[in-house]
């Protein structure tokens, strides 16, 4: 997280008595959960009831309710809790963004930027959140990505892989499967690689080109012998 991307958002929040509360991408920053493709110029505030929004050139003011419990304290400001950010994301952004999103959200334990641990949050809570939604708008999108989300995904590039491949038709992967190799073979990297290719057995190595690429990552399933379900 970029330091200046991190004290804009605070600065904004400092100046105004009626304490805005930074949700969505604003607020993802604050708690170090990524997203794909850039971070929007715009900083989000939600306001309490009675509070007056202001004019800001780079400030959105989306309109929605937020739960007491939905708001933490941090570093001295208010945010929409983790949880709650997620959900958000989960409702706003594309599919293979929002699984990215949870991915991180989920994993323990969960590190703040700083290094620090925060709360562990289980799928069965964000799921339980996002069908708090009813029918609220991006609903739907958020039951879709919550109900594929997965905390064991190891990084951002896994998790977009991930949901390609779901995009693309085909099964989802099998997260943290354990080969178990003779002990001889535990020290090479490359031997290990050679029995993962054993017969009847298909590995390909796939770059973060390919990851964020559905079409690529399409073709070079297929070329690896993997066949849509659906």
């Amino acid at each position: 997280m970029d330091t200046r991307d991190f004290l804009h958002p605070t600065a904004l929040s400092l100046t105004r008595r009626s304490q805005p509360v930074p949700p969505h991408h604003s607020a993802a920053r604050v708690w170090g959960l990524p997203i794909l493709g850039r971070w929007p110029a715009e900083v989000h505030f939600l306001l309490p009831a009675g509070a007056k929004r202001r004019t800001h050139a780079r400030v959105v003011w989306p309109y929605d309710n937020f739960r007491d419990d939905e708001v933490v304290e941090l570093d001295g400001y208010l945010v929409t809790s983790r949880l709650r950010t997620m959900v958000d994301l989960a409702r706003a952004t594309p599919f293979a963004s929002a699984v990215t999103t949870l991915d991180a959200g989920l994993r323990a334990p969960y590190l703040m930027p700083d290094g620090e641990r925060s709360e562990t949050i289980a799928r069965e809570e964000l799921q339980e959140a996002v069908a708090r939604l009813g029918s609220a708008r991006g609903c739907r999108a958020a039951r879709v990505a919550a109900g594929f989300a997965d905390g064991q995904s190891g990084s951002t590039g896994e998790s977009v892989s991930r949901a390609n491949i779901h995009l693309s038709g085909r099964p989802a992967p099998i997260l943290l499967v354990v080969y178990p190799f003779p002990a001889a073979a535990r020290t090479g990297s490359k031997v290990r690689e050679d029995r993962l290719r054993a017969p009847n057995r298909a590995m390909v190595r796939r770059l973060r080109a390919v990851l964020v690429s559905p079409t690529r990552l399409r073709t070079l399933l297929i070329a690896a012998g993997l066949r849509p379900e659906r």
